[in-house]
């Protein structure tokens, strides 16, 4: 009776573990499966960032060279503009007017 009694309870353990391993083994496996897609992920955010970096360097290029281009345009406007504009001749020098020089009579 004991030995039948060690028997089952040894089944019994043994029932357990397999139960205990084949429930670690599913766990290991979701794990695994979990920590692929988390690796999977992280590379996705690592080339979107990259191709948003060379997005952001494809503007500040653009933006600098309209930059350049409305400063050069600017100049080149102010530049035709004093070219086009005739400069203003100094004032006429007109001879002494002789009265101004009479000193005012005493009355």
């Amino acid at each position: 009776a004991v030995l039948e009694r060690a028997r089952g309870v040894t089944e019994n353990v043994e029932a357990i573990t397999r139960s205990l391993k084949d429930d670690v083994g599913s766990l290991t496996g979701s794990v695994e499966a979990l920590t692929a897609r988390l690796h999977q992920a992280s590379d996705r955010m690592e080339e979107r960032i990259e191709d948003f970096n060379a997005l952001m360097e494809v503007v500040q290029e653009e933006a600098e060279d309209i930059f350049v281009g409305t400063a050069s345009t600017v100049r080149g406007l102010r530049t035709g503009a004093a070219a086009l504009t005739p400069a203003s001749p100094p004032p006429p020098v007109l001879p002494p007017d002789p009265s101004a020089l009479e000193l005012p009579e005493d009355e």
